[in-house]
């Protein structure tokens, strides 16, 4: 948890990074909490951030799909 809290800019903005490290911001939780935080400071949250939001949930419905799918049987013994 603290590597995530590290990794994801929750002590730093996003506007106050070097070129170099702008691949952090492909980190789901980055983004997430740029879509969460940025309305709370008055902004606007950019098409890129809905985006990238979007695409991530569009994902991990799919992925939950396929998974429920593959092991329907199976989930009454994991609960």
């Amino acid at each position: 948890m603290q590597v995530l809290m590290f990794l994801t800019p929750v002590f730093w903005m996003t506007t106050s990074l070097p070129e170099r490290a702008k691949c952090i911001l492909w980190n789901p939780l980055a983004q997430l909490l740029d879509l969460l935080r940025t309305p709370l400071m008055g902004g606007i949250p950019s098409l890129e951030t809905w985006l990238i939001i979007a695409g991530w949930t569009a994902f991990n419905v799919i992925a939950a799909g396929w998974l429920f799918a593959k092991y329907r049987r199976r989930v009454i013994y994991w609960l």
